[in-house]
């Protein structure tokens, strides 16, 4: 036989055998989903497709309350099943795109029926807003500082805290102490300035290697993990406050690592009251295990009054 009478015999094949394969598909389905003999695919999420007419015709022959109840049923039923991974071809494509779209919100439609997901959690066009650049001199004091090594700013970021850890100069021996700088957004003139800076005490000090401030922008961290305090590099944080009355800087308290090379104090973070304080010290060697690591806290029991909570948080 030719093609073209090969095509034409498969084509009489598929007229005279089309509606068993129909009633075989729907039999095939029901079985592959678990389908329940008295769950309509018609009224219910059925994966196959039917009419308008046929699906108004059904919600005529039946009272508005029953309907709603059997919708609600059968629908609960087929969105239990469709987003239930199965080794069958379809089911685990439906999952993917129930779980893509819910991530975005969107409804997922079958034939002119829906199932809805929930909102986006951010409006696209929230995550499009604009920023513009405040002006200031948010800069170090002399070059091969490294302003901006670390940073922080108050909740309304109209106070920041700028360390530079490389602050100092090889003449007069200051080099690498470090420093932390104070700024405050002056809405009169539209700029910040700055209004107080932080000197490490000694050589290699590095303090602003890591700084921290609390939501009111009047309590900072600064971290000096270069302090020979109790050994070379174990490290060191002061903490600063603001008076109120005077707006003048204060050292309320001081923190010290443990022992040689801790490099405690580079990282610090403080609590949103600022009463709280985490530091972190990368290099501590517990128990031979070399730069295992050690986080510490402390909290303000009292004015001025710190203690360390609980034992250090160990690598």
């Amino acid at each position: 036989d030719s093609l073209d009478d090969f095509e034409s015999k498969i084509e009489v094949f598929k007229k005279k055998n089309k509606p068993a394969v129909e009633n075989t598909n729907k039999e095939a389905r029901r079985v592959a989903f678990d389908v329940p003999d008295d769950v309509d695919e018609e009224v219910g999420l059925s994966p196959t497709s039917h009419g308008d007419d046929d699906i108004t015709s059904k919600k005529e022959a039946k009272s508005k309350k029953d309907e709603e109840t059997k919708n609600g049923a059968e629908a609960s039923w087929w969105k239990e099943k469709l987003t239930k991974p199965r080794l069958i071809c379809g089911s685990v494509t439906i999952t993917v795109l129930i779980i893509l779209f819910s991530s975005i919100g969107a409804t997922v439609s079958n034939r002119n029926r829906s199932l809805p997901t929930s909102q986006p959690t951010v409006p696209p066009s929230r995550l499009m807003a604009n920023w513009v650049q405040v002006e200031g001199d948010l800069k170090g004091e002399m070059p091969g500082d490294e302003a901006g090594f670390s940073i922080s700013a108050s909740e309304n970021g109209f106070t920041v805290v700028v360390g530079g850890r490389r602050n100092g100069n090889t003449s007069d021996g200051t080099e690498n102490r470090g420093a932390a700088q104070v700024f405050r957004f002056d809405a009169a003139t539209g700029f910040y300035k700055s209004i107080w800076i932080y000197h490490g005490e000694a050589k290699g000090d590095q303090c602003g290697f890591s700084v921290a401030m609390s939501e009111d922008g009047r309590r900072i961290a600064v971290g000096c993990p270069g302090s020979d305090t109790y050994g070379k590099n174990s490290g060191k944080v002061r903490l600063f406050m603001e008076e109120e009355m005077s707006n003048t800087w204060v050292m309320v308290s001081e923190f010290y690592g443990e022992g040689s090379g801790d490099l405690f104090g580079a990282a610090v973070s403080l609590s949103p009251e600022g009463t709280w304080l985490a530091v972190g010290a990368p290099y501590y060697t517990r128990n031979e295990v070399k730069r295992s690591g050690s986080a510490y806290a402390y909290r303000e029991v009292s004015e001025s009054v710190w203690q360390q909570s609980g034992n250090p948080m160990r690598g």
